[in-house]
């Protein structure tokens, strides 16, 4: 199977790769910028996504002072989708004010 042919990556991918990551690709944000982030940040990836290696999610919350890492297993590039009550019922807890049981500090 190539590169986004999995269902749930088929259809955003194309919009995203000719609106947004051109926008991205020419920010040079520093290490040095990430640290100064003020504001918490929570991070949710699947561990099967091929389009964003894990990896990438776990070297973003190690970069930033108060992140953390919500991992969906099993998932690719949409968890929102794979595990839609993991997520969102995560993303209401994060914007209630608290950090979701699930999700951990990356050291």
């Amino acid at each position: 199977m190539g590169f986004c042919e999995l269902a749930n990556e088929r259809n955003g991918m194309r919009y995203f790769q000719s609106n947004i990551m051109p926008t991205l690709q020419g920010l040079n944000i520093s290490a040095a910028d990430y640290a100064r982030a003020s504001m918490p940040v929570l991070t949710i990836h699947g561990t099967k996504d091929r389009n964003a290696a894990y990896g990438g999610g776990l070297d973003w919350v190690r970069s930033l002072p108060d992140a953390r890492l919500l991992t969906v297993d099993d998932a690719a590039h949409v968890p929102w989708i794979e595990a839609p009550k993991l997520v969102f019922g995560s993303i209401e807890t994060f914007l209630d004010g608290s950090w979701p049981e699930c999700a951990k500090k990356v050291v």
